[in-house]
């Protein structure tokens, strides 16, 4: 992961990294390079182009908040809490019986 993460010819494309970004370097001393954060874009859209006229109550919005809004797609978030690192992964409580 290191080579791929560190590689500034590749764009790593995140939505609200923070924590990401400092997992990675306390676990893994992984020094992420050339990223863009897709909720940091549209903090810098809303405040510059927007001049908050439509996204007053927004601060870092959900991924699913913007996909929602801005491509009329409602994102299935039934394996967000599921542990990643098992595989399969565990069943969504969507799923649960």
């Amino acid at each position: 992961m290191k080579p791929l993460f560190e590689n500034e010819k590749i764009v790593k494309i995140f939505h609200g990294c923070d924590n990401d970004i400092e997992w990675l370097v306390n676990n893994f001393e992984i020094y992420t390079r050339n990223v863009f954060d897709t909720a940091r874009a549209f903090l810098a859209f809303q405040r510059i182009i927007l001049n908050n006229k439509f996204f007053k109550n927004v601060n870092l919005p959900s991924l699913g908040y913007l996909s929602k809004f801005f491509l009329l797609v409602e994102l299935d978030k039934s394996y967000q809490r599921s542990d990643w690192r098992i595989r399969p992964l565990t069943k969504s409580k969507k799923f649960l019986n």
